[in-house]
C-alpha cells in the first residue's frame, strides 16, 4: 500500500538523506547535527516528525553527528487502523513495544506485537506497522549501511 499522495514516507527520507550526503536531521530541522561525544534527547524533546495522519516519529539522536544508527520513538494512534503503508528501506531495523499493542505487517507475515515484544528484521522486506484498538508506542533503531 502506498501513503497518501504528497507525504513522504520516511524511509524516502532516508534515502533523499543518504543522495545529498546529508544527515537526516539537516532535512527535518535545517540544521546540522553537531554533538560528537553524546546526545542527551529529554522526554518530549526529540525532533518530531509527522508522515501520516495517526503515525509520528520522534527522533532520540538528532543533535549526533555520523549516526550508525537512528533510535525512533513511534507512535500510533488507532485512526490509522484502516490504512498501513508498507515501505522498504537499507539497512536492518529492531522494534521494541513499549505501550498498546500493534501490528506489523512484514512480508506475507501479520505479526502482533505487545508491550515488551521485539522484533529483529530486514527492512528490504515491505514492512508497517498499526495500532489495536489503542494508541502504541515502540522504540524503532535502523541501522544504516
Amino acid at each position: 500500500m502506498k501513503p497518501p499522495s504528497g507525504i513522504f514516507p520516511i524511509s524516502t527520507l532516508y534515502e533523499m538523506a543518504r543522495i545529498f550526503h546529508v544527515d537526516l536531521t539537516e532535512l527535518l530541522t535545517g540544521t546540522s547535527p553537531k554533538l560528537h561525544s553524546f546526545c542527551l534527547v529529554r522526554e518530549g524533546e526529540g525532533v518530531q516528525v509527522e508522515r501520516y495522519p495517526g503515525y509520528k516519529f520522534e527522533s532520540l539522536a538528532f543533535n549526533f553527528i555520523n549516526k550508525k544508527i537512528e533510535p525512533l520513538l513511534v507512535t500510533v494512534e488507532p485512526e490509522n487502523q484502516n490504512h498501513i503503508s508498507l515501505v522498504t528501506h537499507d539497512g536492518q531495523e529492531f522494534n521494541y513495544v513499549l505501550e498498546g499493542t500493534i501490528r506489523v505487517i512484514l512480508g506475507g507475515h501479520e505479526i502482533e506485537m505487545k508491550r515488551g515484544d521485539a522484533l529483529y528484521f530486514d527492512p528490504a522486506i515491505p514492512h508497517g506497522q498499526i495500532a489495536v484498538n489503542d494508541t502504541a508506542k515502540f522504540l524503532t533503531i535502523i541501522l544504516h549501511k
